[in-house]
């Protein structure tokens, strides 16, 4: 595992108008980290056309505008994205952003839960990696 190498999982783009508090904190986070030579990216969701990344190797997850679905649909193509990746860094989780990515074996996960956050981050965890891959394959089928 490369312990120099940190993902920021968040939800909104840092830099973007609609950008809140986790991702302050992460944007906050990052630059302690950047200070102390870790390479830091960003990963986080979109509609419509993909913005320009807030940092180089970001991961931009583009998801469907459905409302209700668009958080649990991120989280899961995100999971499928690291994974494919073989990402073997850290990666950050923010609340329930990104609560698939604690089933990666080639990453160490750290949580920083927010509030209300952690009853439905544990629900997803206990989940099972096959049931994220098999959801995760068939909303890559629809999209």
């Amino acid at each position: 595992m490369n312990k120099n190498k940190v993902i920021e999982i968040v939800y909104k783009k840092p830099d973007s108008s609609e950008a809140g508090g986790v991702e302050r904190y992460a944007v906050n986070l990052s630059k302690i980290l950047e200070k102390n030579n870790i390479n830091v990216s960003f990963a986080y969701a979109y509609t419509g056309t993909k913005p320009k990344p807030y940092k180089p190797n970001d991961i931009a997850i583009k998801i469907p505008d459905i409302p209700f679905l668009k958080k649990l649909i991120y989280n899961i193509l995100l999971y499928k994205k690291l994974k494919k990746l073989g990402f073997n860094g850290i990666i950050h989780i923010n609340g329930d952003n990104g609560v698939f990515c604690t089933k990666i074996k080639t990453a160490q996960t750290i949580f920083t839960l927010h509030g209300s956050s952690l009853q439905y981050s544990l629900v997803l965890i206990k989940m099972g990696s096959n049931f994220i891959d098999i959801l995760g394959n068939f909303i890559s089928g629809i999209l």
